[in-house]
Parts: C-alpha cells; sequence; structure tokens
C-alpha cells in the first residue's frame, strides 16, 4: 500500500515501509476480525460492511457514492474470479498472473501451493502459517506451543480460523494465502496436522 502523504510503499502484512521517504519505518499493527455477514450481523447490529458488489453499505441501504462502492464495481468480486480463477471451496486452486508475483519484493515460498489459504500468527520473532486445510484436519481446533506460551487456534463451521492464548489474549494474526504471508514472513514455520497427531 501507498501512503499519500510521502508515496512511501508499505508491506501491508508487516507494517515494514518498504520504499520512499519513510523507508525502514514500521507502523503498528492491528489485528482485523474476518468474520461472517450473519456473525456481524448478531454481534454488531447497524454495522457498515463493504460487499456485495456494491460497496459500503448499512444493512439493505447500497451507498453508491463511497469509495467502496466504486472500487467493487470497477475490481469486484467477478474480476478477482478471473484474475485468481479461484472456485469457491478450493484453498489452492487458480493460477495468478506473471505481472502480480513481479511485483513482489520477495521470493513466494515453494513449501506450500501460492493460493492456499491460512491464518498466519506472528509472535515475538516467531512467525507460523496454519493452513486451513490442516487446521481442518485438526479437528477445527488446536493447541500448541508458540514462542514460548499455549496458543489455540479454532475454526467454527462457516467462519475463519482464529487464534489466542490460551488465558486470554491475542497473537498478531493475519487471514491470507500462503504467497503473501511467506513473501512478508520469509522462514516461517507451517503448521502441519499429520505431524501433531496422536
Amino acid at each position: 500500500m501507498r501512503d499519500e502523504e510521502t508515496e512511501s510503499l508499505w508491506d501491508h502484512m508487516t507494517g515494514r515501509c518498504l520504499r520512499g521517504r519513510l523507508e525502514g519505518a514500521e507502523l503498528e499493527r492491528f489485528n482485523v476480525r474476518i468474520v461472517s455477514l450473519d456473525r456481524l450481523r448478531a454481534e454488531c447490529p447497524g454495522a457498515r460492511f463493504l460487499g456485495d458488489g456494491v460497496g459500503l453499505r448499512e444493512y439493505g441501504k447500497p451507498n453508491l457514492t463511497s469509495p467502496g462502492a466504486w472500487f467493487m464495481r470497477v475490481f469486484g468480486r467477478k474480476a478477482m474470479r478471473v484474475m485468481f480463477r479461484a472456485k469457491a471451496g478450493e484453498d489452492n486452486a487458480g493460477v495468478m498472473p506473471s505481472h502480480f508475483l513481479a511485483s513482489f519484493d520477495g521470493q513466494v515460498d515453494a513449501r506450500l501451493p501460492k493460493l492456499a489459504n491460512g491464518l498466519g500468527v506472528l509472535s515475538g520473532r516467531e512467525a507460523r502459517f496454519y493452513p486451513m486445510k490442516a487446521v481442518k484436519a485438526a479437528g477445527g481446533a488446536l493447541k500448541e506451543e508458540l514462542d514460548g506460551r499455549t496458543l489455540e487456534v479454532a475454526m467454527e463451521p462457516g467462519e475463519p480460523p482464529r487464534a489466542q492464548w490460551e488465558g486470554g489474549g491475542e497473537p498478531f494474526q493475519f487471514l491470507s494465502r500462503w504467497y503473501g504471508w511467506s513473501v512478508s514472513y520469509p522462514g516461517t514455520s507451517i503448521f502441519e496436522a499429520e505431524a501433531r497427531a496422536p
């Protein structure tokens, strides 16, 4: 992403400035919770969201003048489906255009398919990627040690995985495709359900 004030280029996962006047600076990171529309409606009545190809809206009331609406009209779901040729329910299906891959500052790690979905977790200097397929294979819930603490990763039906520390609190986490996480956090470890089966 690029900021308008200095036109510096930033990595949205790490918060590091890659190029520009602020190169080397780091932003504070915040978790973004991704939930289903049903959960959003239940937990946050009256919330506004970006979706349905019309952009920012209140429930049942499209706002076609918002920047989000413009983005979705121009680059909406249809364009993203064509770009990635992804099929619903397949977390590593599709092809990415070569010009998109060429825009990365690092190499995509070949240990997983580029488009594999998962949850990236960062604690201290330790980064780990939890592929959705591996979390499902572990029964949708797992506990393991990360950075000297017990981490719980859970995935409810219809919801993406979420990580929290045993006893409360959350590490930095990012729902991502493998290509994005592996470029931003080179050398990251990967959770493998088979290796932890009893």
